[in-house]
């Protein structure tokens, strides 16, 4: 899921914990990071 996201010059902060993992994006990317993971075939639910 960040492979396409480093591609396209997204920067990320990443947290795990025991049951999930979460990605983290500043605002002014976020519709760029959306339109990267759906070019690359991940499903992005807004809300």
């Amino acid at each position: 899921m960040t492979a396409p996201l480093a591609e396209a010059k997204v920067g990320i902060f990443a947290i795990s914990t025991y049951d999930t993992d979460y990605v983290l994006v500043k605002q002014e990317l976020l519709e760029s990071a959306i339109a990267a993971l759906r070019k690359a075939g991940h499903t992005v639910y807004t809300d």
